[in-house]
């Protein structure tokens, strides 16, 4: 029932302030020394916390709604800070954290302000993880390095309908933990994860600026999430049961996407761009305007076999190898791609070929082979009303096909190996020419 009232302040610059119970102060200090106890200590205007420590993992610092905290220099904390109004952590001083047990330190409540002003660190003590969470809204502004949440074991929480909203900068996720909620990143801005981090089902990645997984981290997607951009690079894993709609661009300059069961979306806008050599045990679902472009030295290599879609390009998307790489397979039971919309080679004068027990099933898709030529070296199947608009196909695995497909002028299908059936009905029209170069038609 203590309360410390007042435009005055109460001062801790030394020594220890025991909270033994419920109480209230309007203006308290903390330069130096320790406040601890297992009571609620409740601030009801400011509080100016520029070193020293909060201790006791069973005590509770509540900053009320409207109030504020100021953290201006290299603290320890080991009890918990409810934010019910705005925090604002500024200088060059790291937060240390202590206490273990998922033991949430700092909880950010619906309606609180976490305003992050530098580049520190809120560093754990290296053993069993403190937890910080955030209901509310976390802003980082001002500097523009790199702030860091986890560095030595401290777990971050973003609950369903908070923002984590990075205007310049860097936020680092290093810790690991999850999120339900957003994270946004305005131009130039950017999030990394260096830990293994989720994202559940409603997590939104948003903005101009980008995510990024640093390291050697594993996203997992626990539930049906979305992001504007993300950098996935090589060492680096996306996994998980939900599905990850890409709105954006996701560059894909190495990694694995895996979990056979799950897809990721490429919108309409959006683009998956892979810029390096990329494993996909996942399946990738090219939407209607949405677009997954090889580029330098972009190439695919899949998994999961059991005739699973690995690339399922829909009416309206759009496919485009733009070098003479393509998709190889692990060389056991086959994956497939499917083709609905426009399945492109546009730039890059050699071959591009898809192999390694991959099917190609086109469905009624466009092939339009504007640079080089493509070869299909597993089974070539065919349903529908296709069209090959440009350049130069070979099938050398065989396949069947049935509807109609279209060869413009100039154009070739080769059947240089296995055998093509041709189901009863099937047409085969325009000036392209179709060649049995070998195996059996």
């Amino acid at each position: 029932g203590t309360s410390l009232t007042g435009a005055g302040r109460y001062r801790v610059n030394g020594g220890i302030l025991t909270i033994n119970g419920a109480v209230g102060a309007d203006n308290l200090d903390v330069l130096a020394g320790t406040l601890n106890g297992s009571g609620t200590l409740t601030i009801n205007s400011s509080m100016i916390w520029s070193g020293g420590a909060q201790s006791d993992t069973s005590g509770t610092t509540a900053i009320a709604a409207g109030k504020t905290l100021d953290i201006t220099g290299a603290v320890s904390l080991g009890r918990r800070i409810d934010n019910f109004g705005t925090t604002t952590w500024t200088g060059t001083g790291n937060i240390s954290t202590s206490g273990g047990g998922s033991s949430v330190v700092f909880d950010n409540k619906t309606g609180g302000q976490f305003l992050i002003q530098n580049d520190q660190s809120i560093v754990g003590d290296g053993s069993v993880a403190e937890v910080v969470v955030n209901s509310g809204t976390i802003t980082k502004s001002v500097a523009t390095g790199t702030t860091t949440i986890g560095t030595s074991a401290v777990t971050f929480t973003n609950n369903a309908a908070a923002v984590v909203d990075v205007q310049t900068g860097t936020l680092a996720i290093a810790g690991g933990g999850s999120s339900s909620g957003n994270f946004n990143m305005a131009a130039g801005a950017f999030l990394n994860f260096t830990g293994a981090y989720t994202l559940n089902a409603g997590a939104s990645i948003t903005g101009a600026g980008s995510a990024r997984l640093v390291g050697t981290p594993t996203l997992t997607v626990g539930g049906n999430a979305s992001v504007q951009n993300l950098l996935v690079p090589t060492g680096t894993v996306v996994t998980g049961a939900g599905d990850l709609t890409v709105n954006g661009t996701l560059t894909w300059s190495g990694g694995s996407m895996s979990t056979n069961t799950a897809k990721t979306i490429v919108a309409s806008g959006g683009v998956i761009d892979v810029t390096g050599t990329a494993s996909l045990g996942r399946r990738i679902e090219v939407q209607s305007g949405g677009v997954m472009r090889l580029t330098g030295a972009g190439q695919v290599n899949t998994s999961g076999g059991g005739s699973q879609v690995v690339l399922d390009n829909l009416a309206g998307g759009l496919v485009d190898i733009q070098n003479n790489n393509g998709f190889t397979g692990d060389g056991s039971v086959a994956e497939t791609i499917v083709n609905a919309g426009t399945f492109r080679k546009s730039a890059g004068g050699g071959t591009s070929t898809i192999s390694g027990v991959v099917d190609f099933s086109n469905t009624g898709g466009t092939l339009d082979i504007q640079s080089g030529q493509l070869t299909l070296a597993n089974a070539f199947n065919h349903t529908g009303t296709g069209s090959v608009l440009a350049g130069v196909i070979n099938n050398g695995g065989g396949g069947s096909s049935s509807g109609s497909l279209a060869l413009s002028s100039g154009t070739q299908v080769n059947i240089t190996g296995g055998t093509q059936s041709l189901a009863t009905g099937t047409s085969l029209t325009g000036a392209g020419r179709y060649r049995v170069n070998g195996g059996i038609l």
